[in-house]
């Protein structure tokens, strides 16, 4: 069934039509039992060939809509929802779309769950929810069960190559790996998240961006992990949650505001040089987060020289509020994942790192170090302004670790340990 929805323009004297394909009406069930995902594919593929939308009548234009009802609960396959479409197009999440129990007790662990491949002008909004149902899959990590074998597990929502994105008003739960994952693509926005994962979620990331650009985060609330407080995270020999927002390789002109991240890995810019890779990242801005109870706050990280070569330059960390955060400023050029390298790593980076800026960064700190720089390429052009940590225990003031870092520092706490 097609339902036309009419929308006037006075200004410009044009009609536009959205045509609008329910899920309902190719066949979900949306009993939380049934597999909806053929009548996901049929709505898409109805609402993306146009189902008239690519007809034009006087002054009037079309526009196409994939609506998934609130009040219901569909069950979902992996799918890939392809474009290019006939017009633009929306996806309505009113209701919720849960991962089939059948994909999460398969062999097919590397498969992604919902991805939306080389779209043009694409809105994803409703108020729904997204649930990866990753606790059942989560046992079969090898962060979880060190007998278990290490490979790379689904992402809930992928969007890849595409452009002219807006995510507005979802919530993703406990996804098998990461929630969002923004690749190859550009002029995406996502905004007013909520992104969630049990404590003892491994590898969770909130929202992983990597070979695009011009991307928008804004108001996003993520919690993908263990509380730094807690003992059994400082004894624990690999962390099984991860970062808040992670900033890939070759990713240009990201912009982050109004971040609220806790617990999990905090904001970084990274892993960059691994598998020997040229990494390129440039133009990123964070203006406004509180990040409560994680392990890292604002992290840029990159892998040894015998990895990969590039350069990391132009970003900005601007008015964050640091709550018993366990690394609120860091700079690892020496970082290895446990998984690669289980012995750790004894030699630097072949990524720079340059022209970064920290400005009006406050809290409190769970360690008494509250910035570490560990640069081997020295990292240069480092500014911090109006820096104030301290320690959470006892209200101290922290210290200051730094290895061949140059730059300058304006009021700050800890006393700065810049080269100039």
């Amino acid at each position: 069934m097609i339902v036309l929805v009419l929308s006037i323009h006075h200004a410009h004297c044009t009609t536009v039509e959205t045509i609008v394909s329910s899920v309902v009406s190719y066949g979900a069930r949306g009993d939380g039992r049934t597999d909806d995902t053929k009548a996901l594919l049929d709505a898409w593929n109805a609402a993306c060939s146009g189902g008239g939308a690519s007809r034009r009548y006087g002054s009037s234009s079309y526009a196409s809509m994939v609506l998934v009802p609130g009040g219901r609960t569909f069950v979902i396959s992996p799918v890939q929802l392809r474009g290019p479409c006939k017009s633009l197009i929306t996806l309505q999440v009113a209701g919720n779309l849960v991962a089939s129990t059948r994909f999460l007790t398969s062999d097919e662990t590397t498969r992604d769950w919902i991805v939306i491949r080389k779209v043009s002008g694409l809105t994803i909004q409703g108020g729904g929810v997204l649930d990866g149902r990753g606790k059942q899959w989560w046992p079969k990590s090898c962060k979880f069960d060190s007998t278990q074998p290490c490979h790379r597990a689904p992402t809930s929502l992928v969007l890849h190559d595409s452009e002219r994105v807006l995510v507005d008003g979802l919530t993703l739960v406990n996804s098998q790996q990461i929630h969002f994952s923004i690749f190859h693509s550009s002029n995406v926005t996502a905004t007013n998240l909520i992104v969630s994962a049990a404590r003892k979620s491994p590898n969770t990331d909130g929202v992983h961006v990597q070979g695009s650009k011009f991307v928008n985060l804004g108001t996003i609330t993520i919690d993908t992990g263990m509380p730094a407080s807690l003992s059994f995270f400082l004894s624990f020999p690999f962390s099984l949650w991860d970062d808040c927002i992670s900033i890939g390789a070759n990713t240009s002109h990201v912009s982050m505001r109004d971040i609220t991240c806790g617990a999990g890995h905090g904001i970084s810019i990274g892993s960059l040089g691994n598998y020997k890779s040229a990494a390129f990242v440039s133009n990123i801005s964070l203006d406004g987060a509180l990040l409560a109870n994680t392990t890292n706050g604002l992290r840029i990280k990159t892998w040894p020289a015998s990895g990969g070569a590039g350069l990391a330059t132009g970003i900005s960390f601007r008015n964050v509020q640091m709550d018993n955060v366990k690394n609120p400023i860091i700079i690892d050029q020496f970082y290895c994942d446990m998984e690669s390298s289980p012995q750790g790593c004894d030699h630097g980076s072949g990524v720079e790192v340059r022209d970064v800026v920290y400005e009006n960064i406050s809290g409190s700190s769970a360690t008494p170090v509250g910035v570490k720089l560990n640069c081997n390429h020295p990292c240069t052009e480092i500014v911090m302004s109006n820096i104030r940590l301290i320690q959470t225990r006892d209200g101290s003031p922290c210290t200051a670790e730094c290895s061949h870092v140059y730059g300058r520092a304006y009021n700050a706490t800890p006393p700065p340990c810049l080269l100039v």
